[in-house]
């Protein structure tokens, strides 16, 4: 099994990791319903975008996150091989992708819910826990590519910062629910850092 399991293209990880993104980052908007003319109240299709806003935010992060996801794991496009272990490794990796709709459908629909907010905040931290098991696999391995050997603090840092934010936000979930998820805009800023930051901040050798 190992051998036949060595022999499959990258390509294919990359493929089903494309089709799960791309479909997980159209369904977020079904969690956002447009009402009919009947529903809306006396404030008109003003006041109903303006009972929206908090829909909208999540909805715009989780988006932004789910993008931010994708990017990051572009290392894995430059994989030299792949074994059983990192297929499933990856596999286990996109099961929590595909579980931010729900997430955001939650934290949509019940906005003031402690238990949905922290459902979020696992979700979010099984992702992050994922994604850090799986470039250390792979770095182990040997899988990646001298380009992305190169950078590979700079990618371990994402995940890492996704944990400690996945934390920050169960622990404010029980303070003050959906405030805290703004803390996840501080992800994708880590891109602006430049790389000689994290020569000084190795977690791989």
């Amino acid at each position: 099994m190992e051998n036949l399991v060595s022999k499959i293209p990258t390509s294919r990880l990359e493929a089903i990791t494309d089709g799960i993104f791309a479909v997980a980052m159209t369904i977020l908007v079904l969690s956002i319903e447009a009402p009919s003319p009947a529903e809306l109240g006396s404030g008109g299709v003003y006041g109903y975008l303006i009972s929206l806003i908090p829909k909208l935010t999540i909805f715009v992060i989780s988006f932004i996150l789910l993008g931010t996801f994708w990017m990051n794991h572009h290392a894995f496009f430059l994989i030299n091989k792949v074994n059983q272990l990192s297929l499933w490794i990856n596999l286990f990796w996109l099961m929590g992708i595909c579980l931010i709709p729900f997430s955001v459908s939650l934290v949509a629909g019940f906005e003031y819910s402690i238990f949905a907010e922290i459902f979020f905040g696992l979700n979010m931290l099984y992702i992050g826990v994922l994604y850090c098991f799986n470039i250390y696999y792979a770095h182990k391995k040997g899988f990646f590519n001298k380009e992305i050997e190169y950078n590979i603090n700079r990618i371990m840092w994402s995940p890492i910062f996704l944990i400690l934010i996945s934390f920050i936000d169960i622990g404010f979930s029980i303070i003050y629910p959906s405030f805290n998820k703004l803390f996840y805009l501080l992800i994708p800023l880590l891109i602006l850092i430049p790389s000689r930051f994290f020569v000084k901040l190795k977690f791989l050798k």
